[in-house]
């Protein structure tokens, strides 16, 4: 893949982690809506808690996808603030 595309992936891969951290707490997360530029790219946002430090930090994971190929995976962490 290109550089263009790569960075397009990238680019919204973070945009789905802000709008995950900007959601409340939870066991999953509903995706940012993808603008109409971004056709044939995909979202799969996925969670896990980090028990063995604190039950208060989870794990996201974000995948881009273009046309159902993995192109690049972005983690990140998310606390409970309650």
């Amino acid at each position: 893949m290109s550089e263009k595309p790569l960075r397009t992936c990238k680019n919204l891969a973070e945009t789905q982690m802000e709008y995950v951290k900007q959601q409340g707490y939870a066991d999953s997360y509903d995706m940012a809506p993808i603008p109409d530029e971004y056709a044939g790219y995909s979202v799969a946002i996925t969670t896990g808690n980090i028990t063995s430090r604190d039950v208060n930090i989870q794990k996201v994971t974000v995948t881009i996808q273009h046309y159902d190929k993995p192109v690049i995976t972005l983690e990140g962490y998310k606390v409970n603030r309650w």
